[in-house]
């Protein structure tokens, strides 16, 4: 499972990706890492923040990754993020999505992002989301 990390982004970004429910949320898209400057709002940020092999007797059995994923929004209205947060469980609680050569063992929303909200030029922007867990393991 040495490109186990490639393989899951790729699928993970696919599931995200081709979920039109999802999409219809999202005016700003969905961002892995860092949104660019003057998408709109809400969007979805992603990022893996851990990725951990578990190993016998020298064997890669299986690897975890936690998922950052974080809506950003503009105005004090939390609707939004509670229908994106949803949809998100819907989608990737016990989750199927296809990631190549390995099996997605378990999948779980493993907690949430503490909610964030800061005033610029009286301009309220927020931000939260939840951290999921997947395990993958050999097919």
């Amino acid at each position: 499972m040495n490109r186990c990390r490639r393989e899951f982004t790729e699928g993970f970004e696919a599931a995200l990706q081709g979920d039109a429910a999802l999409q219809a949320l999202l005016p700003g898209g969905i961002q892995s890492n860092l949104a660019p400057e003057g998408l709109p709002f809400p969007r979805l940020v992603w990022q893996i923040v851990d990725a951990t092999p578990a190993y016998t007797l020298g064997v890669l059995l299986s690897e975890t990754f936690m998922v950052q994923c974080r809506i950003d929004m503009l105005g004090e209205d939390a609707t939004p993020a509670d229908r994106i947060l949803a949809r998100l469980d819907a989608l990737l609680m016990d989750a199927t999505f296809y990631v190549e050569g390995v099996e997605l063992k378990y999948s779980r929303r493993a907690g949430d992002i503490p909610d964030g909200t800061e005033i610029e030029d009286n301009t309220v922007y927020q931000s939260t989301g939840a951290t999921y867990e997947f395990v993958l393991g050999e097919a």
